[in-house]
This record gives structure tokens, C-alpha cells and sequence, in this order.
């Protein structure tokens, strides 16, 4: 009877031990899911930027180039904007902004366009003819702020340096300092509409 217990008592060890290491174990796993699954999130980003860059790599640069080129050749935009061409040519831009832009940048461009389609045209979203005529209305200085956080978030998108948008209107406005509180109101605008 005594080896009969002695087995007995071993086999009931053997089972808590076995439960004992399960349970410690089991700790472990839920932690172990959350690992896995966020190094394969990880690498699907990754890979999803790493397509994205080798395949289209000259279109992201003409991409940016287009968006940059709207903001440094403000007195051109009713000349390359008016007409079928225009429209095609910003069609175009908004295309590669929604392919190749982060979620902040399509939804800068969905708030961008809203308020040129508000205004009824392309032509009219712009009142101002930079170098021409002088126009400092809170309008214009927010249509231009909205492109700039666009190219900003462009470029975090394409390089991931983070630029801000009022050194991108330093470049091109030559009387910043006399518009300061026309501009902050105006990025202050912008900001809050984006976030």
C-alpha cells in the first residue's frame, strides 16, 4: 500500500508541477501576442514604405515638386489654374497626394478643397494676384497656410523631416513682419481646422 501512495503522491506532484508551469507560462502568452503582433504590424508598415518608395520614386518627387511649386509661385496660380488644363493639372495633384500621402496629408487636402469648392470655382478660390495687386485678407493668408502644411506633412510623408509652415511663408512673403497678426490668425485658423 505505501508504494501505492508513493506513486499516487508523485503522479498528484507531477500534475501540480505541470499546472504550476502552465500557469506561469500563461502570464506570458497574452504579452507574447502583443510582441507578435505589433512586429507584424511593424513590418507591414515597412514593407507598405518601402514599396511605395521604390516603385514611385520619381512620382513622389514630382508630387512634392507640384505642391511646391504651387506655394513658390503664388502669382502664377490663376494663370496655371484657370481653364480645363488647370482643373486637370490640379486633378493631378490631388491624385498623388491621395496615393502617396499619409492619412494628415489627405486630410489637409480634403479641408483645402472643401474651401475651394465653396468659393464656386478654382478662379475664385484665389482673390489675389501676388505682385500685381496687394491683397493681405485673412482668406488668402489661410489658402496659403493650407498648402503649406500640406507640403509639410508632404515631406514628412516622403523624408521624414518636419518642417514648419510659417518658414515656408517667410520665403515667400517679403513683408512678414508687418502682417504678423493678420498671418498668426490665420495659421491659428489653418492649425484648428487640421487638428
Amino acid at each position: 500500500m505505501e508504494i501505492f501512495t508513493t506513486i499516487i503522491l508523485f503522479l498528484i506532484l507531477g500534475a501540480i508541477s505541470t499546472v504550476g508551469f502552465m500557469v506561469k507560462d500563461a502570464a506570458k502568452i497574452p504579452r507574447s501576442l502583443i510582441v507578435e503582433n505589433s512586429k507584424a504590424k511593424n513590418e507591414k508598415d515597412i514593407q507598405r514604405e518601402s514599396y511605395f518608395r521604390e516603385i514611385s520614386g520619381s512620382k513622389l518627387d514630382s508630387t512634392f515638386d507640384d505642391w511646391i511649386r504651387l506655394i513658390t509661385e503664388l502669382d502664377k496660380f490663376k494663370e496655371k489654374f484657370s481653364g480645363k488644363s488647370g482643373e486637370k493639372k490640379l486633378n493631378d495633384m490631388i491624385k498623388s497626394a491621395l496615393m502617396y500621402g499619409s492619412e494628415r496629408t489627405v486630410h489637409i487636402v480634403a479641408i483645402m478643397m472643401q474651401r475651394l469648392y465653396k468659393n464656386g470655382s478654382l478662379e475664385n478660390s484665389v482673390k489675389v494676384e501676388f505682385g500685381k495687386e496687394k491683397d493681405n485678407s485673412l482668406e488668402n493668408f489661410e489658402l496659403m497656410f493650407l498648402i503649406s502644411f500640406l507640403i509639410c506633412s508632404l515631406k514628412f510623408d516622403f523624408s521624414g523631416y518636419s518642417i514648419e509652415p510659417k518658414d515656408i511663408i517667410k520665403t515667400k512673403i517679403n513683408d512678414y513682419g508687418d502682417n504678423v497678426d493678420i498671418i498668426n490668425k490665420a495659421y491659428d485658423n489653418v492649425k484648428s481646422m487640421i487638428n
